[in-house]
């Protein structure tokens, strides 16, 4: 069997090609071991592999034997542009798959085109897919958001090995990586989405407000006791009604007003708890999110 030598690996050719679940990675280190070699073919420009990273990996420590098919292409785009096209066309692609690989598509058409075209260009991609503008233009988003999440995150929502949702994929692609893989395990243990704390510095933030609440409820606390009293609550208490109310007003507009990474409810995307806190605002999260 020809074996190419000093094959090379592009990374950026690499990140386009679809991950293997662990399932299909060990039926196809099961077929190349059973039969001594690929059967499929490495497919290289020049000496980069275009498609076939994981048999080329198998093979090489495998030992096994391996054929190679060279394609010509005028440039890297044309290369990426046929990487993407293969993995569309693939038959045995995952719902978030095929949502990734047709706005891979649809990103690439809409690339370097005038903003007036774009609405044709998607149209056409849409109709090649199969699926509605509206739906290829999301896919566009989803594979923007998945280009700036780390590779073996990426790999992970893209094999269905976590199943987070379209927001989630949103708020993790804003992450660091650290956060990222953070939110991944939350997500694996079944507890949803984990923000980050910005390495604590908003609780830092957040620590006078939680200090001044914690004084006016030990005050009004005080002050109910010393309302109880017959003999020194006894002015306290006409007043009381009155006292108690400004001070829960005040306790309440200090709480609203303390900052957080995110709230209990949502986590930070945006709902009407963490809008109230005044640490999020829906006009600069909506504006945000457009």
């Amino acid at each position: 069997m020809a074996e190419a030598t000093n094959i090379s690996i592009d990374e950026e050719f690499k990140d386009l090609l679809r991950p293997l679940s662990s399932e299909e990675y060990d039926n196809l280190e099961e077929s190349i071991r059973t039969l001594g070699m690929a059967y499929d073919p490495i497919i290289l420009w020049g000496d980069t592999i275009i498609d076939g990273h994981h048999r080329y990996g198998i093979c090489s420590h495998g030992g096994y034997d391996y054929t190679t098919l060279e394609l010509d292409f005028d440039s890297r785009d044309e290369a990426k542009q046929w990487i993407v096209d293969k993995q569309v066309g693939r038959r045995n692609l995952n719902d978030m798959e095929a949502s990734y690989y047709r706005g891979l598509k649809y990103n690439k058409a809409v690339e370097t085109i005038d903003y007036g075209e774009i609405f044709d260009v998607g149209n056409e991609v849409a109709k090649e897919e199969g699926v509605s503008h509206s739906t290829i233009k999301r896919d566009g988003k989803l594979a923007e958001q998945l280009s700036k999440v780390e590779a073996e995150v990426k790999d992970k929502i893209l094999s269905a090995d976590i199943k987070p949702t379209r927001k989630e994929i949103k708020e993790i692609s804003k992450m660091s990586p650290k956060g990222q893989h953070k939110a991944v395990e939350s997500i694996e243990e079944g507890k949803g989405i984990e923000y980050e704390d910005l390495d604590g510095w908003i609780d830092d933030l957040a620590t006078p407000y939680k200090t001044s609440v914690n004084h006016l409820r030990f005050i009004k606390k005080k002050m109910e006791e010393l309302s109880a009293d017959p003999v020194e609550g006894k002015y306290v208490a006409s007043k009381f009604t009155r006292i108690k109310h400004n001070l829960d007003e005040l306790i309440d507009s200090i709480s609203q007003c303390t900052p957080v990474s995110a709230c209990d409810d949502c986590g930070g995307i945006g709902c009407n708890s963490c809008y109230g806190t005044g640490f999020l605002s829906r006009a600069a999260k909506e504006s945000q999110d457009n």
